[in-house]
């Protein structure tokens, strides 16, 4: 429900600030200007300055007074005083022509087709009426088309059509400002929390929005709320409409008068209407020539111009977005909302080249306090010998600036001192979740006429201050999830896990926010058959110039007493099934440094259970086994390595992608060790976060090309959870506790994977039971025996797990069929149409150009926003909070166990 992100978004990040602050500055008209529009208000009698109230509002409101009685006056005032700002000032002090209307009893139209249905009581919109009404019109021809695709006799679509065009009172596309008003106001709570709804709905359908205001009215008290990345800010004591004219004309005047910039919109970003000739066929969005027709049929399709600096900085290119590939989170009101792009140069496209290079282009909301995610790409050396050919490849970047500033919150809200409250009715659960946040009832707010608000929340003193950034990225891709074989899957995870390697030894950097989106399978040619991995996304990456060389394996000459008896101790102990251990000087002194610190049995465990895990006792005629460090699986560490112990963390909240997150970040604890110290996030939780990426496409996939298996399609759910969704539910979609929980169990459960987690795997995945053992196995064995001694190596695993998964991926190739599953061709297919989306888009500007008429749209296949945590939030929640308590898969289709246990043998 959209109530329940709001609460997501706003729990402790609302805040209220002195009205007399928030008006003069957010909001500011001359005074002068206000007394005279007054005065012809009067004149007008619109305003009654004897009795003090305004025409047809209520000012007695009893229970006997209903919120419809609000509608039409308030309307009438609202336009008489956009009326008076256009004869008083002339046309040129009217910034953003808008009419208000009464929307109370039809939700506005959308391009989304899953848009919530919520309607709010009335609507600034922008355009005069008679625009206003054009649009109208026209959104009742797009709906007349429909009418007609979706058949029926003369006598039906005739009636859809009147139906449909009555309905279209207001499309999302025009809201500029949307107000929410109660007949009562006993608690103002409710109110903004529904108008929030409103605010939310603005962003996701208006990307060029960087805030929106609202207007909420409750009896005669009207207050006034903004929201931008950093939250929600709003007027501590209401304004009595009736009492205080003066404020009233000037909230209203001022959505009028005010430069778009000062009323939320992005003036450095503009349509693109290639029907139109330059200069005039880029135009922001909410200037009066634009019409219904400028904007394509979703928002993922409708055509922007966006200014970023050349590649050398030699001066500024237009980049014409072709498509969205992630838009899903620019309805967010607090934290990035990030929004990503497949774009092109405007010079290519209407040159006459025959190549058009693509690109990507991400904008987001990063806190002030974190560094430029291209900071991190510009470590990076890269080089002929491959480095950094598994990481992304920035093209430019830049923070956003507006009028000459950079456009940061702090300057949106023009700092001012606020008081924390929350508008939250309960914690809600994400799949994106604060490492911080804490589970606590909110405080409702009691507002009584010309009272302050109050509230005893707990949110921080100020909002976090966010700056608008963007990158343009040369890298390409699709997600993991959309593989097209079992062989392409596997080349990719190897890549990403050597681009992390890249970026954590060449450049000192840690990505930290591992996810299925945040893995690319990168096209290496025009249909998408020959590809290769790479990893991206280092937004909440973590760097350090502080590096520490490994302790030094010692020759047994400089072997201590205490060394000399270890060794000796642990060779006399050594025997396993009636066979015999030696192991060998070489691999004491290396397993030695890793267990300083440790109690002394601990070296002696880890041998034995390398042994048995291994089965190296298997040949029965060895007298004495000697082992090495290979056989031990020891990969002496030569390599400088990273130093994060003294990282500060960021000010802000750091998100992150839950679902993948090792339990040692969830819980920040331990898995195995002494929980007196903090975890510090390194290489083996992001190896670890991979693992789970890889779980996670082998329960919920059913084969290559990214769909979601039948039994978790939400058409197909109903009733009591299945095994399989329980599993799911527990290892990714539960709140954080659980899921922590769980994969605490799981580390010490260790055959549970095999027979309670795997059983589950869609069968096509059985190929990679073997490896996926193998990855945990080396996991728990990371983790059990690391060392907590100050320049111990972390056990970074990459050449143990890379090593696997090429002996997995030679295997299965050696004996995959030469004909490619229809899945796989499917795949192929798509990727084919999303390849000419280029060409077909320029090709259709060319048309558009020649005809003068709007682009054509036409439709790809998975066109579809990609999802990119691939989780199943449209699942009810579940009271299973531990994965031991799920029984075995419910019917064949959800996999089978393994019929002997896989062992990788050395």
């Amino acid at each position: 429900m959209v109530e329940d992100a709001v609460d997501g978004d706003l729990l402790k990040n609302s805040y209220v600030a002195d009205t007399g602050k928030f008006l003069n500055l957010i909001l500011p008209v001359e005074g002068d200007t206000v007394s005279e529009l007054l005065a012809s208000l009067a004149k007008d009698k619109v305003y009654n300055t004897g009795t003090r109230q305004w025409r047809g509002l209520p000012v007695v409101v009893d229970s006997e007074t209903t919120e419809v009685s609000f509608y039409k006056p308030f309307v009438a005032v609202a336009n008489a005083i956009n009326q008076a700002c256009s004869v008083l000032g002339g046309r040129e002090k009217v910034r953003i022509r808008t009419s208000w209307i009464d929307a109370h009893s039809t939700p506005p139209s959308s391009r989304d087709d899953d848009a919530p249905k919520i309607r709010p009581d009335i609507l600034a919109v922008l355009g005069t009426k008679d625009q206003h009404e054009e649009w109208e019109k026209e959104v009742a021809v797009k709906s007349e088309a429909v009418s007609k695709a979706d058949g029926g006799t003369k006598e039906e679509v005739k009636s859809k059509q009147a139906k449909k065009a009555k309905k279209a009172r207001a499309d999302w596309l025009r809201v500029h400002v949307p107000v929410e008003i109660k007949s009562d106001n006993k608690n103002m709570v409710p109110v903004v929390r529904q108008l929030c709804t409103y605010m939310r709905q603005v962003f996701r359908e208006q990307v060029d929005r960087r805030f929106v205001l609202g207007l909420a009215l409750c009896k005669t008290d009207l207050s006034v709320w903004l929201c931008d990345r950093s939250g929600l800010i709003g007027t501590q004591t209401p304004i009595n409409i009736h009492k205080e004219p003066e404020k009233f004309i000037q909230v209203i005047a001022a959505l009028a008068l005010l430069n778009p910039e000062q009323l939320g919109w992005d003036t450095s970003m503009k349509l693109y209407r290639p029907h139109f000739p330059a200069p005039f066929h880029l135009v922001h969005s909410y200037h009066e020539s634009v019409q219904f027709k400028d904007f394509s049929n979703t928002v993922y399709e409708t055509p922007w111009a966006i200014e970023m600096p050349k590649r050398d900085g030699s001066g500024r290119e237009t980049f014409i977005s072709v498509h969205g590939l992630s838009m899903t989170r620019s309805e967010i009101m607090h934290g990035r909302a990030t929004v990503v792009w497949e774009v092109v140069k405007l010079a290519d496209i209407e040159g006459d080249s025959d190549e058009i290079q693509r690109y990507v282009l991400k904008q987001s909301w990063r806190p002030v306090s974190s560094r430029h995610e291209a900071e991190f790409y510009g470590r990076l050396q890269r080089g002929d010998d491959r480095i950094g050919a598994n990481v992304g490849e920035l093209y430019s970047f830049e923070d956003v600036e507006i009028e000459g500033f950079k456009d940061t919150t702090s300057r949106i809200r023009h700092e001012l001192p606020t008081t924390p409250f929350s508008i939250a009715v309960h914690t809600p659960t994400l799949g994106k979740r604060d490492r911080d946040e804490t589970i606590e009832a909110s405080a409702h707010i009691q507002s009584t006429p010309g009272a302050a608000m109050q509230s005893t929340d707990k949110s921080p003193a100020q909002a976090v201050p966010r700056v608008l950034s963007r990158l343009v990225m040369e890298t390409y891709g699709w997600p993991i999830k959309f593989f097209k074989d079992i062989p392409e899957l596997l080349r990719v995870i190897r890549d990403a896990l050597r681009g992390h390697q890249d970026l954590y030894y060449k450049a000192g950097v840690l990505h930290r926010d591992i996810s299925i989106g945040n893995i690319l399978i990168c096209p290496e040619d025009d249909v998408g058959k020959k590809t290769h991995g790479r990893i991206i996304d280092l937004d909440y990456a973590k760097l350090t110039n502080k590096y520490f060389d490994p302790v030094r394996s010692l020759p047994r000459e400089e072997w201590d007493e205490m060394m000399e008896s270890r060794y000796t101790n642990l060779n006399a102990d050594l025997k396993v099934d009636a066979v015999r251990f030696h192991v060998e000087e070489a691999a004491f002194s290396e397993l030695y440094n890793r267990f300083k610190g440790r109690k002394p049995g601990d070296l002696y465990n880890h041998v034995d259970e390398v042994i048995r895990y291994r089965d190296l006792s298997r040949d029965k005629n060895e007298q004495v086994r000697i082992l090495r460090c290979e056989d031990l699986d020891i990969y002496p560490e030569t390599r400088a390595q990273p130093d994060f112990s003294e990282h500060a963390l960021q000010k802000a909240p750091r998100t992150a992608t839950v679902p993948f997150a090792s339990y040692e970040v969830l819980a920040n604890l331990h898995y195995d060790g002494p929980n007196n110290k903090p975890v510090i996030h390194n290489s083996i939780h992001d190896v670890e976060a991979l693992f789970w990426v890889s779980q996670n496409v082998c329960l919920t996939r059913d084969g290559p090309g990214g769909s979601r298996r039948r039994e978790l399609k939400v058409e197909n759910c109903g009733g009591d959870l299945s095994s399989l969704e329980k599993i799911v539910f527990c290892f990714f979609d539960s709140p954080t506790d659980v899921l922590a929980n769980n994969r605490r169990i799981l580390f010490t459960r260790f055959d549970d994977l095999e027979s309670i987690i795997m059983p589950h795997f869609h069968p096509y995945f059985d190929s990679l039971k073997p490896l996926m053992l193998e990855w945990s196995y080396l996991l728990r064995m990371a983790y059990t025996y690391r060392s907590y001694t100050p320049n111990a190596p972390v056990p970074t695993l990459y050449r143990q797990i890379i090593a696997a998964i090429e002996k997995t991926l030679q295997e299965i190739e050696s004996t995959a069929p030469s004909t490619p599953q229809p899945a796989t061709i499917a795949e192929l297919q798509r990727r084919r149409l999303h390849l000419g989306r280029v060409q077909e888009f320029r090709r259709q500007v060319k048309k558009s150009a020649a005809t003068k008429s709007a682009v054509t749209q036409y439709t790809t296949v998975g066109a579809a926003e990609v999802d990119l945590l691939g989780l199943s939030p449209d699942r009810a929640r579940s009271d299973v909070r531990d994965y031991t308590a799920v029984g075995p898969p419910d019917s064949p289709t959800q996999g089978q166990p393994p019929k002997k246990k896989p062992t990788i043998r050395k």
